[in-house]
């Protein structure tokens, strides 16, 4: 069994809950997963922190059970950013648009944090080995072998969606899928509305997992056709709109963007924020916030150099 995932945070949620036991009621079990409770994990290897936490909890300990009968070798995580920019090309050919773009998107995202620009690219260029690993073992899948993905509805993950159901829809697997729940009661009688399933914990985890369901393979057939018709299409932004998966100009988000400044003044982040609930891609917002700048339609009234979520703007006064 393999897990899919189109979002590192979903992976990292995945490897941590599924993947090995965790200590019950523990406050420090996401600092010892995979270091402690790992069955191939050898004292030795701990550092003087791990190995005193180790002493402590190895006897008396409580676990939560395994979630999946799964490594975390098994959770693959394809993060392609396939909402935005050119979808009619080979992605991991080796000076592909894609890759360019994903390697962007890394270093600006670490920018003016505590690493070098060498240690920035490093990081950006093993990222995408991973990357292409996972899709390599996608495409080696035998025959019988189950694919379960993680879904949820931001256009990145349906796009995802369509693109796997393209390289795959020959191969003879089981091809399963669970959504995130877009709402949720909890006992407090309090309402959750989620929006990936990195926010999930390993109490929660195994509750939501109701709306699941198998592809059969004329309706992946199906999902291959649709991402034809936006490779063929092409255009520069994919949104979800009105139930489907649909090419716009890439100026679809500027009025969105203005409207959340009608208020006044704030930050870049808080524009992000508010638009969470449209699964706006934040690199591209943040790129439509640059341009939308550089036309006088926006003031950038303080920029922060490290990073720029946290620059100051608003409306222009002509707006």
């Amino acid at each position: 069994m393999y897990f899919l995932c189109f979002n590192k945070s979903v992976q990292g949620m995945l490897k941590i809950n599924c993947c090995g036991k965790k200590l019950k009621g523990s406050m420090v079990n996401d600092c010892i997963i995979g270091i402690i409770n790992s069955q191939n994990q050898k004292e030795n290897n701990l550092s003087l922190g791990e190995r005193e936490i180790y002493k402590n909890f190895k006897e008396e300990a409580e676990y939560e059970e395994l979630l999946f009968d799964i490594s975390s070798k098994n959770v693959l995580c394809l993060p392609l950013n396939l909402s935005v920019g050119n979808v009619d090309e080979d992605f991991l050919a080796e000076n592909s648009i894609r890759k360019q773009a994903f390697i962007k998107r890394h270093t600006e995202f670490l920018y003016g944090s505590i690493v070098t620009d060498e240690e920035l690219a490093k990081s950006a260029e093993k990222d995408w080995e991973n990357v292409v690993n996972d899709y390599n073992t996608l495409l080696n899948l035998k025959k019988g072998e189950k694919l379960l993905v993680w879904m949820d509805y931001s256009c990145e993950s349906l796009c995802s969606l369509l693109y796997v159901a393209d390289i795959l829809k020959y191969k003879d697997i089981k091809f399963e899928a669970v959504f995130v729940p877009r709402y949720k009661e909890q006992n407090n009688g309090t309402v959750v509305d989620y929006i990936n399933w990195g926010e999930f914990d390993h109490n929660e985890l195994n509750k939501n997992l109701f709306n699941r369901r198998i592809f059969t393979k004329n309706e992946l057939n199906a999902l291959s056709l649709k991402w034809s018709k936006l490779k063929k299409e092409n255009a520069n932004l994919r949104v979800f709109l009105n139930g489907r998966v649909v090419s716009v100009d890439e100026s679809f988000y500027d009025g969105f963007i203005l409207n959340c400044l009608k208020q006044g003044e704030t930050k870049v982040s808080n524009v992000l924020a508010s638009m969470i609930p449209i699964f706006g891609d934040d690199w591209f917002i943040n790129k439509r916030i640059s341009y939308l700048i550089s036309i006088g339609k926006i003031d950038l009234v303080k920029k922060d150099n490290d990073y720029f979520g946290g620059s100051a703007i608003k409306l222009a006064k002509n707006e």
